[in-house]
């Protein structure tokens, strides 16, 4: 995979798509996971968003934790859980830290 780094192409090409999978299949053996648990994403923002649409498709809603740190991409997902009938709860920070002792109560 190491030499796809430099190229700049598309992943539907055939050959770059056989890197891809292959390099699926490696990720997958090395975390004992079923390759297609395996979703490659474009960047930060795109796996966050990615993530916090998953808490959507849970059928019970509970309390979600966030830091007040939090990238936009997180924070900005936070009226949505909240429309969705997750209770958000906000971490504050102290000088940029965030206390373990707080957080647990």
């Amino acid at each position: 995979m190491l030499p796809c780094l430099w190229l700049l192409a598309q992943p539907l090409f055939p050959h770059i798509r056989r890197h891809l999978e292959a390099q699926r299949d490696l990720t997958a053996k090395l975390l004992h996971v079923s390759p297609h648990t395996i979703t490659y994403t474009s960047g930060a923002s795109e796996s966050n968003a990615l993530v916090m649409q998953s808490l959507l498709w849970r059928r019970s809603k509970g309390r979600i934790i966030l830091g007040c740190l939090e990238h936009d991409s997180i924070s900005r997902f936070r009226r949505i859980l909240e429309f969705h009938g997750f209770e958000v709860v906000i971490v504050p920070a102290r000088k940029g830290i965030i206390d373990p002792e707080e957080t647990a109560s």
